[in-house]
């Protein structure tokens, strides 16, 4: 890893950003009862992510335009 660069360019050098994630997470998985497929946790931390980052409205967005292209080849 080149941790000059990447400290100068600004991005994160250590686990606590990954670590942090899968904090924000875990509660969302982990409920009393829950039970989830590999498949089906990939897709919860995915849509989790992107409500805590205010990214959902696009990832939303491009479901739509992907499930409308499905529809109407």
């Amino acid at each position: 890893m080149q941790y000059l660069e990447f400290r100068e360019a600004g991005y994160p050098r250590g686990s606590g950003t990954v670590e942090r994630g899968g904090k924000q997470c875990k509660p969302r998985l982990t409920g009393a009862g829950m039970r989830w497929k590999a498949s089906a946790a990939e897709r919860m931390i995915v849509l989790r992510a992107t409500v805590l980052d205010a990214s959902f409205p696009l990832l939303w967005n491009a479901a739509s335009v992907c499930q409308r292209r499905e529809m109407h080849p």
